[in-house]
């Protein structure tokens, strides 16, 4: 069970990391976009790379779920002031 956990794991915050870069990049230049979210973007996405390069301990593992659906807020928080 736990080398399933850590492989369905490893997929999630690969793909986290690749949406937040992505979806940070393409609203940084938004002209109504916070820019100060998309920072929050790219500082989520680094602490995913210490996630999937480092060691996958499940602190490590929920302070990146917390801070990425923390980013979610932020940009639920954008739309509604566009």
């Amino acid at each position: 069970m736990g080398a399933l956990h850590g492989l369905w794991s490893n997929i999630f915050f690969l793909l986290n990391l690749i949406v937040l870069i992505l979806v940070g990049a393409s609203l940084v230049t938004h002209p109504s976009h916070i820019k100060s979210i998309a920072g929050y973007a790219f500082a989520v996405a680094i602490i995913n790379l210490m996630l999937v390069f480092a060691s996958n301990t499940p602190l490590l593992e929920w302070f990146t779920v917390f801070t990425a659906l923390g980013y979610v807020g932020l940009l639920s928080y954008n739309t509604t002031r566009i």
